[in-house]
């Protein structure tokens, strides 16, 4: 798995796809700053023994798993969009809830230092993870995707995945980068939102994505054994956070079943509201004599999270 370190990438960008895999033109929109680039293609080599060789006598390619693992910090709204335009849509299904489907995207990353574009076409994300480190820092964005095709151009002028000239970049933000400016409220069984400290929280979508593999044919002329579908499973909404212990009142809900009726994230000048959550009773709390943290895992329904 390669690695691109900070520095080394340009601006992360994203394009609509109207048709899964197919690049569209037009100008790409901005996605965050700071982007690190994980690499995650597979290409399924398998080395086969031939009868009469001690070594191996041939080489099975595919099917070929396309895909990456994107960081970047996120900024705040501005005439470019904010962080719902990529995040909420692509990984929610929607900038103001999560609905049934996912739309495809195109990726393109610049590699400043090589002066290529890593280009990954029908793209679906398949978990979303927003981190929160603590009070004051900045907000990290993770996005699992799964892709259809991979390709590492010299320029936007492409002839090989199709024939088309890829749009122009985008603006990047002046805006400030997201950061945890204010506190999360928990409404336990109904009995109305109280503030929470929680010293760090993460709240992840996994859309259990599945891939359907096939033969593609690329527009010049070479055949891809590859994904050509992307399926979607369970969708599984996770909030994880961590509290200094005041008291049971987390293990007493736990042993109860006791539902989350609501809780309250605050994103930029938004808030993301998670409903009708139950708590996972992984484990409980160690009690000693000394300061001691609680850890709050909430999972919840697929029409359980909102944005306004």
């Amino acid at each position: 798995m390669a690695n691109h370190m900070p520095g080394d990438l340009g601006m992360g960008t994203f394009r609509d796809e109207a048709t899964p895999g197919v690049i569209q033109t037009g100008v790409r929109s901005w996605l965050g700053s700071s982007v690190r680039l994980k690499n995650d293609r597979d290409d399924g080599a398998t080395f086969v023994i031939l009868p009469g060789d001690r070594s191996y006598g041939a080489v099975q390619r595919g099917p070929t798993k396309n895909g990456c693992t994107l960081e970047f910090h996120g900024r705040g709204a501005s005439t470019y969009g904010d962080w719902r335009d990529f995040i909420a849509y692509y990984g929610f299904g929607g900038r103001n809830a999560c609905t049934a489907a996912l739309d495809t995207f195109t990726l393109i990353v610049y590699v400043t230092s090589r002066a290529k574009y890593e280009v990954y076409t029908g793209c679906k994300i398949n978990k979303v993870t927003i981190t929160a480190p603590g009070p004051g820092k900045l907000l990290e964005f993770s996005v699992q995707i799964f892709a259809m095709d991979h390709s590492i151009e010299t320029s936007l002028v492409i002839t090989d995945i199709q024939n088309i000239t890829i749009g122009a970049a985008p603006t990047e933000p002046s805006s400030s980068l997201l950061f945890w400016a204010n506190n999360c409220q928990v409404n336990l069984g109904g009995g109305g939102l109280t503030t929470q400290y929680f010293q760090k929280w993460e709240l992840s979508v996994d859309n259990h994505l599945e891939r359907v593999e096939g033969v593609k044919t690329w527009y010049d002329g070479t055949k891809h054994q590859q994904t050509v579908e992307l399926h979607e499973g369970e969708r599984e909404v996770t909030f994880d956070g961590s509290l200094r212990l005041k008291d049971q009142t987390w293990d007493a809900a736990k042993i109860a079943g006791t539902k989350i009726t609501a809780l309250t994230i605050p994103i930029d000048d938004d808030t993301v509201t998670l409903s009708n959550g139950d708590i996972v009773p992984t484990e409980y709390t160690d009690l000693q004599q000394k300061a001691g943290e609680d850890h709050l895992i909430v999972r919840f329904p697929n029409n359980g999270l909102a944005i306004a």
